[in-house]
């Protein structure tokens, strides 16, 4: 290989995930000014990581207490990351995640595309690269004037929606693939390759499982029925998949015994989330979504995408005739099936969980099966100069849109509030206050304001609402407003405060002022009886305790 081919394949290397870079921006700011902005940078759960920086930024007591993830691989390292490129600027920061998240995407596929046997070296870098442009297109096909259940893609690019998980199954994916040649050959269990497959691989995926157990229903579930399917099937030998499997099976159950030493951290447990007399509701909603999911153009091209990808691994599945080369069109294909029907069977009405499936299928386009196929090699004499001409016209459309997408992102960012937080701080003005709220309704508030804007979040009976927060934060607190988004909580606060002294309408929400009232005492009472419960539940010291206790030791002396 001459100098020359070299430098070429190196600088091909370096510009495809920039033009990933550049593209996946241009996509964020087609999606943040069309409907985006309110899933981004002001629902409750996207802003969690935000939160938990700037509470450590702020030297605040520390105790916290998650959903049923922990984000420590990698959510949390990846927002740090951006936090510190963005000057801590929260807006600029979940941005260049999303866009940070589809680039490592296209390097996990190009991971696994260089564990392929492929007998190009340049179709090895442009697969996976194809690959990319087609997860961005699902990101503007995600597009429909407004944030739906349907943009389901847009969930991998968000910082708290699962897509650790799929990021480390395609790590393990890669690892796996390595070492076994592509699923070809068999491991050598005392070989240094296996000891580095077995110790990365597991402690890979038993940190994401302490971390997100949906990795083991995303991803170490549908390669163990992919593997012993390829066992029943002969294509791989039953040793190779069990050397394959063990330290994942170890790795997840080593992970999922360590949460029970952080159970302080978690609420709820997993199995909270399986409802299953729920699953005719789960089958509605979700027959719900795939009419509404292909009721627009861009929800038919997508789903057609999906469809023609997954008959793609059914192709190449046949092609492979029971060799190893099946294993990855059988995990992609396992992989789905296992999401969607799992979905349902938990009984969930939630369609972030389906991340993957617009994700895994991808996988095919890395498997040089896929282009071996009779219909490539009538045209393989235009390959490379199709191939050249796309890939410089990809490239020229990245660099067009650098600068207009730039502007908007900009544009976008530069906002440092949220909606109606302008009001709320006038209304406080100099005053030390403190108001409650829903989940949904203060969480963006108490991230964007200042430090005089001192919202709690509350449950339906008033009580501090534990999930993705600091229960530090609940401490000595006298909540004398309430935050009204929604016709439930006026009800609400009507029926158990009563008539507030004041109303101050901020547009997406209203400021019921109960200083001085019975609404005041209800609420203080309220807060403080249910914050000692949570904090006593998970082993916190109970401060009210500990201060009878030390008054009571003070008076013995």
């Amino acid at each position: 290989m001459d100098r020359r081919t070299v430098a070429l394949r190196l600088a091909a290397e370096v510009a495809a995930p920039i033009v990933i870079a550049l593209l996946a921006a241009g996509a964020l700011s087609v999606a943040l000014d069309a409907h985006g902005q309110h899933q981004f940078f002001y629902d409750g759960d996207s802003l969690v990581l935000p939160l938990f920086q700037q509470s450590l930024a702020r030297g605040e007591p520390s105790q916290w207490v998650m959903s049923s993830q922990l984000f420590l691989l990698p959510e949390l390292p990846f927002y740090l990351l951006c936090s510190l490129v963005a000057g801590g600027a929260v807006k600029a920061a979940l941005v260049l995640n999303a866009i940070l998240n589809a680039v490592v995407l296209s390097l996990l596929l190009r991971s696994v595309s260089g564990r392929m046997r492929w007998s190009s070296a340049w179709a090895r870098l442009v697969a996976p690269f194809a690959a990319s442009l087609l997860f961005v297109a699902f990101l503007l096909l995600d597009v429909r004037g407004a944030q739906t259940d349907e943009s389901i893609a847009t969930f991998t690019v968000l910082t708290t929606y699962y897509y650790g998980a799929t990021f480390v199954a395609l790590a393990v994916l890669a690892l796996a693939l390595h070492v076994t040649g592509g699923s070809r050959t068999q491991p050598r269990i005392r070989s240094a390759g296996y000891a580095c497959y077995a110790v990365a691989a597991g402690l890979l995926l038993g940190v994401e499982t302490l971390s997100n157990p949906l990795v083991v229903f995303q991803f170490a579930v549908p390669l163990g029925l992919a593997l012993c399917i390829a066992v029943l099937l002969r294509a791989v030998p039953w040793r190779s998949a069990a050397l394959v499997l063990a330290p994942l099976v170890a790795a997840a159950v080593v992970g999922y015994a360590a949460r029970f030493a952080l159970g302080r951290y978690l609420l709820p447990g997993a199995t909270s989330y399986v409802h299953l007399n729920q699953i005719p509701e789960s089958i509605r909603f979700f027959s719900g979504v795939a009419v509404s999911f292909v009721s627009t153009p861009g929800g038919i091209a997508e789903a057609a995408v999906v469809v023609l990808l997954l008959g793609a691994c059914v192709a190449v599945l046949r092609a492979a005739r029971g060799t190893g080369d099946g294993v990855l069109p059988l995990f992609v294909l396992c992989a789905v099936a296992v999401t969607l029907v799992g979905t349902v069977l938990v009984g969930s009405t939630a369609t972030r969980y389906l991340g993957p499936v617009f994700v895994f299928p991808l996988l095919i386009l890395v498997h040089p099966l896929l282009w071996r196929r009779a219909a490539v090699v009538r045209v393989r004499r235009q390959v490379r100069t199709v191939g050249a001409g796309a890939a410089i016209a990809v490239a020229v459309t990245a660099l067009v849109v650098t600068a207009p997408a730039a502007a908007s992102l900009r544009a976008v960012t530069a906002s440092p509030g949220s909606p109606g937080l302008s009001c709320l701080e006038n209304w406080i003005g100099n005053r030390s206050l403190t108001g409650e709220g829903s989940y949904w309704a203060v969480r963006a508030l108490d991230l964007y304001g200042t430090r005089r804007v001192d919202v709690l979040q509350v449950d339906s009976t008033l009580g501090a609402r534990a999930w993705m927060t600091d229960l530090a934060s609940f401490d000595d607190r006298i909540p004398s407003y309430f935050i009204v988004d929604a016709p439930a909580r006026r009800s609400q606060a009507l029926t158990e405060l009563g008539t507030p002294d004041r109303v101050v309408d901020c547009g997406v929400f209203q400021i019921y002022d109960y200083s001085s009232t019975r609404g005041e005492a209800t609420m203080t009472t309220k807060l403080a009886s249910s914050i000692r419960y949570q904090l006593t539940t998970r082993g916190y010291p109970d401060r009210i305790e500990e201060a009878t206790r030390d008054h009571d030791h003070d008076r013995d002396r």
